[in-house]
């Protein structure tokens, strides 16, 4: 508030624009007012964080278990298609990235359910460990009461 009420100078034009009817301008100096005090170095306002989410311990974005080389180089290839921003190249790479992943993920469930099949008729104790579901996300340890 005090940078707002330091700046005189648009202080008046924004005034004067109200008293002549003149909204375009008036919106255009409240526009400017408001802004040049947020960027004011003591406000704060203009300042930010290069990463807002800090990276895991493991430094990057976590994929799925099917998700291999060639997933990732079709995927690699699409982003640089998107960078280009040649539109027929980039939906061409897209479909055969789409396309490799829903492969990758078909051949590693496939796989899943023989081994799993292959337990179950040897009576293997290890089935009850692929019948246990993973947990996808850590416990909050904020409570309801509080």
């Amino acid at each position: 508030m005090e940078q707002l009420e330091l700046n005189l100078e648009l202080q008046v034009q924004f005034e004067a624009a109200i008293d002549a009817g003149n909204l375009d301008t008036a919106a255009f100096c409240l526009r400017s007012w408001i802004m040049q005090a947020a960027s004011e170095h003591c406000v704060g306002v203009s300042k930010f964080h290069t990463c807002i989410f800090p990276m895991s311990a493991g430094g990057g974005v976590r994929r799925p278990v099917w998700f291999d080389a060639q997933c990732k180089h079709k995927r690699r290839v699409f982003v640089e298609a998107v960078h280009t921003g040649q539109a027929a190249h980039t939906c061409m790479q897209k479909k055969r990235h789409k396309k490799q992943t829903r492969r990758a993920r078909r051949a590693y469930v496939k796989h899943q359910k023989a081994v799993f099949l292959d337990r179950l008729r040897k009576h293997s104790a290890e089935i009850h460990a692929l019948l246990r579901k993973q947990k996808g996300a850590h416990q909050t340890p904020i409570t309801k009461d509080t």
